[in-house]
């Protein structure tokens, strides 16, 4: 047996892990793609829309220029 064979033997993948990972991952990646495209949404909203919804422009500018990994904000 090469010892190739002898540590897959010992030690096999653990594919059920690897691939809940990669579905964290790509989880995470959308999750952040949602989060940079509400912004770019609400820094384009007019005043009378923001106003709709209860946010200031202030608000929305400031919540608007936070990087993508960086969580929404709980009002």
């Amino acid at each position: 047996m090469s010892s190739i064979e002898t540590m897959c033997a010992s030690n096999p993948p653990k594919k059920a892990g690897a691939i809940a990972q990669v579905f964290r991952i790509v989880g995470l990646v959308m999750q952040w793609s949602q989060t940079a495209r509400s912004r770019r949404q609400l820094s384009s909203l007019t005043d009378a829309e923001l106003k709709d919804i209860g946010v200031t422009r202030d608000q929305a500018l400031r919540e608007a220029v936070k990087p993508f990994w960086d969580g929404p904000s709980a009002r």
